[in-house]
């Protein structure tokens, strides 16, 4: 068995101040016993509405309290998911992990469109059904195929399951009240076969045929402009070639831009260092110029006192040695009392100190002047060589390294055009080689319109294809000893259903019908069971109708027949899932070995409050 579709494997619904209803399946055959009133049937509503159903579980008074509805199913490849939605109808959450462990849940739309974040495309994606188109009519006309397209083969409700139609008729629905028999039958077809309607071509209306007459004009227009600016052009293949030269080409120019870049940035960092080092040269430069005039200024400060401190020393000594002199205005002769005009002796002694302190502070002097030249000189040699260094790198940036990247720059977008013109004939050239397939495909659709004609055969569902799903049908049948079976189980083509005994379907009793939907909808999951794609599981909503003896009332099945029906699902669904939801008590023989869920009138579905 293929690890493709899935099983349910636990429902409930959860409210505020209650007790969570929950029910748990397991593969097998699972039955839900009970008699009226016990939320049986609301179970089925419940699951049928998680699986995408726009339709919500009826309201009854015991559920009036719960708000949300949780349904854990898990793939055959035993991994878990879980689905969430509100009662009150709405878009879904899915979890990746069992209902006790959820955390990060994805979002799901809940109507039937076909993306990837629909319910419907989940569930098919599960099923190992992808992008499926079925034929709707008899003019070929498909379309896509939902998951809820598939309910009546897989799950079957109380109401459904005694009907007087065909299993395979279709069953208008409140999302699609107009579902064709032709849709439904090849929905049954691609079930059993495994092939769908994609490759159909459908037939074209009149409008439909003008409309296309116009575009291959259309398109034969565009086709001829692009030719006649395509004209001399090379093909596409010499054109990768060029390209791919080309791309060769600017790698390299590439590489060597991005080289010299580098060399041009060295350069460039090494100029700025030495530009910032010829501005400091040339600032202490002139610090040491200013140092040097007022340094000048002041020895010759420093000599005139030196000079007019040796006079006034020379000029002392010379009238002290004087015994008498004349008066310089009367002539007169005056007496030298020294005492009486100046401290002559002292006034030498304080020349002589001062001249002694300008001498030193004039030596102090020049050995500063002599460092400050000797810094000077150094320092207008040291700014000559980096002004110089400084040039020769302004010289090689501009003659070598920026006329290097103009030359590369200048290859790099005579290539990078030349590129862009290849490219741009390249993409011509895909876009007429689309126009040509794209007028090509128009024409072979008209051609075939006009070859195919109204009454064009398409594959129906037959006898023939029915052929393994009937003969399953018998083998089921003879081994729960259906009455009066006859030699096979057919199908009427005439009638659309299935013939017991040369008798339709829709011609036994209530009870017979029901059982006689059952073993369909069973053989059809036995079928899957080794194809690539399928669902996994069938749930079949009371399909035993059980007989008893003080309301033999007609169309009742036998209980033996519904013990025998048991009895087969027990022994010969194993690794599938069946569920029934049935008033009748399962042979008490395997009771213990199947997931027997019993309700009664005190203990039902939902928990009393």
């Amino acid at each position: 068995m293929n690890k493709n579709g899935f099983f349910i494997k636990r429902l409930r619904i959860v409210g505020d101040g209650v007790e969570n209803a929950e029910v748990e399946f397991s593969t097998g055959l699972n039955v839900i016993y009970g008699p009226s009133n016990t939320g049986k049937t609301y179970i089925y509503q419940c699951i049928d509405y998680m699986l995408g159903s726009s339709q919500r579980p009826k309201e009854i008074p015991e559920a009036k309290s719960y708000n949300k509805c949780f349904l854990e199913i898990n793939s055959y490849d035993e991994k878990p998911y879980t689905l969430e939605r509100s009662l009150k109808g709405g878009d879904f959450k899915l979890y990746e992990d069992e209902m006790d462990n959820l955390s990060v849940s994805i979002d799901l739309k809940a109507d039937n469109q076909s993306n990837k974040d629909s319910i419907s495309e989940f569930l098919l994606k599960l099923c190992n059904i992808k992008n499926m188109k079925i034929r709707k009519n008899a003019k070929g006309i498909t379309q896509n195929l939902y998951f809820q397209d598939l309910k009546q083969f897989f799950m079957v409700d109380e109401a459904e399951i005694i009907t007087e139609s065909s299993p395979i008729a279709p069953r208008p629905t409140r999302v699609n009240k107009n579902i064709q028999r032709t849709f439904q039958e090849n929905i049954l077809k691609f079930l059993l076969s495994g092939q769908d309607d994609s490759s159909i071509s459908a037939l074209l209306t009149k409008d439909d045929v003008t409309n296309k007459k116009g575009k291959l004009e259309l398109l034969e227009e565009i086709i001829d402009k692009i030719e006649v600016e395509l004209a001399g052009s090379t093909n596409i293949e010499e054109i990768n070639a060029q390209i791919e030269r080309i791309d060769n080409s600017i790698e390299s120019f590439e590489k060597d831009h991005s080289i010299t870049k580098v060399r041009f940035n060295e350069y460039e960092a090494e100029k700025n260092q030495i530009y910032k080092d010829i501005v400091q040269k040339e600032t202490r430069i002139n610090t040491l110029n200013e140092i040097l005039k007022r340094s000048s200024i002041l020895a010759k400060q420093y000599d005139s006192d030196i000079n007019r401190l040796k006079a006034t020393t020379e000029v002392s000594q010379a009238i002290d040695v004087i015994e008498v002199f004349n008066c310089p205005l009367c002539k007169s002769e005056l007496k030298n009392d020294k005492t009486e005009i100046v401290d002559l002796e002292s006034i030498i002694l304080a020349s002589k100190k001062e001249i002694e302190k300008i001498t030193l502070l004039s030596n102090e002097l020049n050995e500063s002047i002599k460092l400050f030249e000797e810094e000077y000189t150094l320092l207008s040699q040291e700014h000559d060589s980096a002004k110089s260094n400084y040039n020769e790198i302004l010289d090689t940036i501009e003659n070598e390294v920026n006329r290097n990247l103009s030359e590369v720059t200048k290859q790099l977008n005579v290539f990078s055009n030349k590129k862009s013109e290849l490219t741009k004939t390249k993409t011509m050239r895909e876009e007429l080689k689309k126009f040509e397939e794209r007028k090509c495909e128009i024409d072979k659709v008209v051609e075939d319109n006009k070859n195919q004609g109204k009454d064009t055969d398409y594959e129906k569902l037959t006898t023939a294809i029915l052929q393994p799903l009937t003969e399953s049908m018998y083998t089921i049948l003879k081994k729960i000893k259906f009455d009066n079976l006859g030699n096979s189980v057919g199908f009427s083509e005439e009638f659309f259903d299935f013939v017991i005994a040369e008798q339709n379907r829709k011609d036994f009793g209530k009870g017979y019908r029901a059982i006689l939907y059952a073993v369909f909808t069973v053989s059809l999951l036995k079928h899957f069971k080794n194809k690539s794609c399928k669902i996994g599981f069938t749930l079949i909503d009371t399909p035993l109708n059980p007989y008893k003896p003080d309301e033999a009332k007609e169309g009742k099945i036998p209980s033996n027949l519904a013990s025998n029906f048991y009895t087969y699902l027990y022994e010969n669904i194993k690794e599938q899932q069946v569920i029934i939801i049935e008033n009748t008590k399962v042979p008490q023989a395997f009771e213990n070995d199947i997931k027997y869920i019993k309700f009664s009138k005190e203990n039902g579905f939902i928990p009393k409050s």
